[in-house]
């Protein structure tokens, strides 16, 4: 998993050196779900089939979670843009699309103040 979030934005890990973390809030994949269960990002994941191998489902949770938490309803083009820089080589990323759009409809278009609470 290469994603992670730094400050709240989504970074590649391996292109990081220690010190740059200094003072800095990491979150990684495994604080997304609460009291073991999934937050509503990684049940729409779940949802839609979006995971293959799962070595790539990670980087995509944290990357989507960036997006979710920014609060703008993008378009599944805009979607896969953003995650264009997350390879997978299992799938056509057509269910990660869908499932972060769908969530992003659920959550952002619905609500967009209650986003911020959910996801963290």
């Amino acid at each position: 998993m290469c994603t992670v979030q730094v400050d709240g934005i989504a970074l590649k890990s391996c292109l990081m050196l220690a010190p740059q973390l200094e003072g800095a809030c990491v979150r990684t994949v495994e604080s997304l779900a609460v009291d073991n269960k999934l937050n509503g990002l990684q049940a729409s994941f779940h949802r839609h089939h979006a995971l293959q191998c799962g070595f790539c489902t990670p980087g995509f949770l944290m990357l989507a979670t960036s997006i979710v938490e920014r609060g703008e309803m993008l378009s599944r083009d805009e979607i896969r843009e953003e995650i264009s820089g997350v390879l997978c080589r299992c799938t056509g990323y057509e269910n990660i699309i869908s499932a972060i759009h769908e969530y992003l409809q659920e959550t952002v278009a619905a609500n967009p103040q209650s986003v911020a609470k959910e996801l963290v």
